[in-house]
């Protein structure tokens, strides 16, 4: 665990020595935070994986030596350490490299002290929270009871599940939130050859920074190897974490080094392949590598024949663990049940029986402890998988393009050299297409 008390760490790896005594006098007395200094990519390297720092500032015209591989070398060991690229005007080009390979902002010379302070304090800070989060990722409570029941949706489900453990191609499991689709993914990890080996869920985090978000799925799929990764909903993955999940997919590798991982995508959506929402927020590229047949999980409403059966075994569970005796589900409140649309499905299900056993401790569940629904909660209109199958849309490329750019900036924070180098694009080509689409814009108002 991180400790809460520890100081912030930070590693600075400056090759002038001038200018390293002007950076260790401007650092000296940052609170909360020690500093280590380097001079070489070497020592850099050997510091990072000794001391194990939350940032680090790292200039990129080390002599002799060579900036990227530092970069590198920290991606390599998926340790969460933003990095400060220091550049001077004269090396904007390596200062575009750092950042296409991993480094979080570039701080340009000549700056003031106060400035590379507040600059330091927002790695170290971003750094710590980056390692207390990774230390969080895979703490949620695992659920099974999606499964109790006994439809022929469910006997359908369970069919796929099986069809799908034997297959190696990345899966895509279609289904509305609350439905179940990380039960899924446990399933068909069971069920597959890989059920000795790892089981992790990537949750995407949207607001985390595009490099901070690539490196948390880097080290899941590391943390996957031999067994299975699933992805909770694969249109919140970020354009930059889509680029490695195809790369690894078509070479088994995320970048150009030499490691390589054995795991097998399972990644949930809300709408089927081919749907306008997840056509317009993942790259075709990567979609079309998924198995063709994805495994499509029914709401609750499509089985409710299970909602009782659900109910019971919940209560149950509820009273085992809160230690009370729990016997049965009146009528009225059976009724209560199926008269619900549950339009958060499972998921609102376990919530709301959860909430009734903490309060209410019952022997038997009545109508009269669940929350008073609306009379027009009649059932929605169907949104099974045929209903979200739509023919796709063409859009007009220079509109893709646009939006993928402003995408881009949106996830860098405006950072033109970083979205460059996310794109695999100059940044000159965006400044040129901004201007172009501007003085279209003039145009058309005028």
């Amino acid at each position: 665990m991180l400790d809460s008390t520890r100081r912030s760490r930070l590693l600075v790896v400056e090759g002038d020595i001038a200018e390293s005594r002007r950076l260790r006098d401007a650092l000296a007395g940052l609170p909360g935070a020690d500093t280590m200094f380097a001079a070489t990519s070497r020592q850099a390297r050997r510091s990072f994986g000794e001391w194990q720092p939350d940032a680090m500032l790292l200039d990129v015209e080390l002599p002799n030596s060579s900036a990227v591989d530092v970069i590198r070398e920290v991606r390599r060991s998926l340790l969460p350490c933003p990095i400060v690229a220091m550049s001077g005007a004269g090396s904007l080009g390596r200062a575009v490299e750092a950042v296409r390979d991993g480094a979080w902002n570039v701080l340009f010379r000549p700056f003031d002290a106060e400035r590379l302070r507040t600059m330091a304090r927002s790695a170290a800070e971003r750094g710590r929270l980056l390692r207390r989060l990774a230390e969080l990722e895979g703490s949620r409570p695992v659920r099974e009871l999606e499964f109790v029941g006994n439809s022929p949706s469910m006997k359908k489900l369970t069919s796929a599940l099986r069809t799908a453990s034997r297959g190696k191609l990345p899966l895509l499991v279609v289904g509305e939130k609350g439905t179940g689709r990380e039960s899924v993914a446990r399933r068909i990890h069971g069920f597959s050859r890989r059920a000795s080996g790892p089981f992790r869920t990537y949750d995407p985090v949207e607001t985390l920074p595009a490099n901070d978000a690539a490196a948390f799925f880097a080290r899941a799929l590391r943390d996957s190897d031999g067994g299975t990764l699933h992805i909770a909903e694969l249109r919140r993955l970020g354009l930059a974490a889509q680029k490695m999940l195809r790369n690894f997919i078509e070479r088994g590798r995320i970048d150009q080094s030499d490691v390589s991982w054995n795991v097998r995508i399972v990644a949930a959506t809300d709408e089927s392949p081919g749907a306008t929402g997840i056509s317009q927020t993942v790259d075709y590229r990567l979609t079309r590598l998924f198995d063709p047949q994805p495994v499509f999980v029914p709401p609750l409403r499509e089985r409710r024949e299970d909602i009782v059966h659900l109910a019971e075994a919940a209560m149950r569970g509820e009273a085992e663990n809160l230690e009370f005796h729990f016997e049965s589900i009146a009528p009225d409140a059976r009724e209560a049940l199926l008269a619900h649309a549950w339009p958060g499905n499972v998921s609102e299900l376990l919530e709301t029986l959860g909430a009734i056993a903490r309060e209410h401790r019952p022997s038997e569940l009545r109508a009269e402890m669940l929350p008073r629904y609306d009379a027009d909660t009649a059932e929605p209109e169907s949104r099974g998988p045929e209903a979200a199958i739509v023919a796709p849309v063409v859009r007009p490329l220079w509109k893709i393009e646009k939006e993928a750019i402003e995408e881009a900036l949106d996830a860098c924070g405006g950072n033109v050299a970083q979205a460059a180098a996310m794109l695999e694009i100059s940044p000159a080509t965006i400044y040129r297409k901004e201007k172009l689409w501007a003085n279209e814009a003039k145009v058309r108002t005028a």
